[in-house]
């Protein structure tokens, strides 16, 4: 379900391990990488998240012990089918969220990739289901509110936003 990532968890031994958030990051730039590149490296994965190799390496052991992915030494990072279908979750969150702030409340678009960013990983997932509902309705024209989202823009200018 859309928005559900957060409660992942994986067991290593006894312990049982939760998908952190910054994990979630990692598992999202991994994604990324993978859809631009469709190999990812640590040294890749380091550079777009602006974190030490040494970083990287440590939250890839993590991911790997909950079978988010697949890493050899020194080898390519590849996300496993379950880490395929988590990553392309959080991404879907983080680009819906990403999508209301610019395109229904205007926030420009380096802000509301940061917020996105910063609040995908604390609401519910019915928070974001509600959030993707609303964007399709505020944006469609032929709805009740007849585009609302870009008469809202629209009434910002108005005002001097």
């Amino acid at each position: 379900m859309l928005g559900d990532t957060n409660k992942m968890t994986a067991e290593s031994g006894n312990t049982p391990q939760k998908l952190t958030q910054s994990l979630e990051d990692y598992l999202e730039a991994i994604y990324m990488i993978q859809q631009e590149n469709s190999v990812a490296r640590v040294k890749d994965i380091a550079s777009k998240m602006d974190v030490s190799p040494p970083s990287v390496t440590g939250a890839i052991k993590s991911l790997k012990t909950m079978g988010l992915v697949k890493h050899s030494h020194y080898g390519y990072v590849e996300l496993s089918p379950k880490g395929i279908r988590t990553a392309s979750e959080i991404f879907k969150i983080h680009e819906t969220l990403t999508d209301f702030l610019h395109k229904v409340l205007g926030i420009s678009p380096d802000a509301a990739e940061s917020d996105a960013c910063k609040i995908e990983h604390v609401l519910e997932p019915e928070t974001v289901k509600r959030i993707t509902e609303f964007l399709e309705f505020s944006l469609t024209p032929q709805n009740e509110c007849g585009g609302c989202a870009t008469r809202f823009k629209e009434w910002l200018r108005k005002k001097g936003n």
